[in-house]
């Protein structure tokens, strides 16, 4: 935002407005609303107009802000509904195209009922070097055609035009394609039609991060109630706690789980349910599970770990019936883990020092990184536990770099050879 020196602006009554942008040595004149704001630059002694749309200053400062002999007030109550300025005064790229345009009935209708459609509009317009009068052809058009042209987009719907008015952006460029992003995403687009406050686009494309929630009621209910600022902690917790309850259901093969761990309310049913399955998996006869798993997998061997274990304290559990063992005596769900050790999504670790605890490294990424470390019954391990199998992790990451990016080839791949 380009800052302005008071004493540099000057109001003319012919409805002028001057701005020395000093020290810079350039000289702008804002021409009368009559003219449709025309820009002049000082130029060898005269003003010669410029094209200027995208400059930064605070023109559209709301009156309430101003004194009563400020030059900004007098330019803007020169207008015949100085009230624009104050919708306009959140816009910080293609202010002149917005203020342009909403001169217009149409245009000053959107102003005050659709400002993101209409800023859409602005920024398309700048994008091609559209005019002002075909600019204010599209917005005399119905909205939802206005919308049609402004994203590129074929057909819109009622829905995508409520949408579009209840985003919360903060009107610079990088807005646009956050916007056309959300369009794309449709498991995104329908939830959010049922949203009741202004939604704040980055942090809900974000969500895409963690599409296995999408579906789920819990995410949309701390949606709701973070206002669409759901912490990245809390999204991660929720995200473990769905992965590990869907995993259970998957390993005592119940045939709705997903539909069962997405019906969850909150996190909080969410856990009862992991609970009960977690208490249900172990229940059953080791005997007749492995034997479960040995018909589907072929063996009680599982793929091989993505780096050793430590030699000692931290070592790789590659059997099943191993990782059995592990869930009843932690008394936790990683029983319920063989699938995702199967599909290369995870690998599960045993850490007998400096506390018992069991690792899960995620395997879904570039390079493995720590998704769990739990003690028995789920509990947090100290910080001293952490550390040293954080430093762990580290060392074998960096030691086994040529293995794991030929798994990482071979599963890119195993991918493409299914697909």
């Amino acid at each position: 935002m380009v800052s302005i020196n008071k004493k540099f602006i000057r109001y003319s009554q012919g409805g002028h407005l001057t701005i020395d942008l000093n020290p810079s040595c350039v000289v702008l004149k804002f021409g009368s609303w009559k003219e449709n704001i025309p820009v002049s630059r000082w130029v060898d002694g005269e003003f010669e107009e410029v094209v200027l749309d995208d400059i930064e200053i605070p023109l559209f400062q709301n009156i309430e802000d101003l004194k009563e002999d400020d030059p900004l007030l007098l330019y803007q109550k020169s207008f015949p509904f100085p009230d624009i300025f104050t919708s306009l005064s959140a816009v910080k790229t293609h202010q002149l195209t917005v203020l342009r345009l909403s001169l217009n009935p149409a245009g000053r209708d959107l102003l005050f009922s659709n400002l993101n459609l209409l800023w859409l509009v602005a920024h398309r317009m700048a994008e091609e070097n559209i005019s002002l009068d075909a600019g204010i052809a599209i917005i005399e058009q119905k909205r939802h055609d206005i919308l049609r042209w402004a994203s590129y987009k074929s057909i819109v719907s009622k829905s995508d035009l409520k949408l579009v008015a209840k985003l919360k952006i903060d009107f610079v460029e990088d807005d646009f394609d956050l916007i056309m992003g959300l369009f794309c995403e449709q498991i995104l687009t329908t939830p959010l039609r049922y949203v009741d406050f202004p939604i704040p686009v980055k942090e809900t494309i974000d969500l895409l991060d963690y599409k296995e929630l999408i579906g789920a009621k819990s995410l949309w209910s701390a949606y709701r109630e973070y206002k669409g600022n759901i912490p990245r902690g809390h999204l991660n917790l929720l995200s473990d706690a769905w992965v590990d309850t869907e995993r259970l259901g998957q390993a005592l093969k119940i045939r709705d789980r997903q539909i069962v761990v997405n019906q969850a309310p909150n996190a909080v049913r969410l856990k009862i349910i992991h609970d009960r399955w977690t208490i249900k998996l172990n229940e059953i006869e080791d005997e007749n599970l492995l034997k479960s798993y040995i018909d589907e997998y072929g063996d009680d061997q599982m793929p091989p770990p993505p780096f050793p274990g430590d030699g000692s304290k931290i070592q790789p559990i590659s059997k099943i019936s191993d990782l059995m063992s592990e869930g009843h005596f932690m008394q936790h769900c990683v029983g319920g883990y063989v699938y995702a050790i199967f599909t290369k999504r995870s690998y599960i670790y045993k850490v007998l020092e400096p506390e018992r605890a069991t690792l899960e490294i995620d395997l879904s990424e570039a390079v493995p990184r720590i998704k769990q470390l739990r003690l028995a019954k789920n509990a947090d391990p100290h910080m001293n536990t952490k550390k040293f199998v954080e430093k762990f992790v580290k060392i074998q990451v960096e030691s086994n770099k040529s293995n794991l990016k030929k798994a990482r080839y071979c599963k890119k791949r195993e991918f493409k050879q299914s697909s």
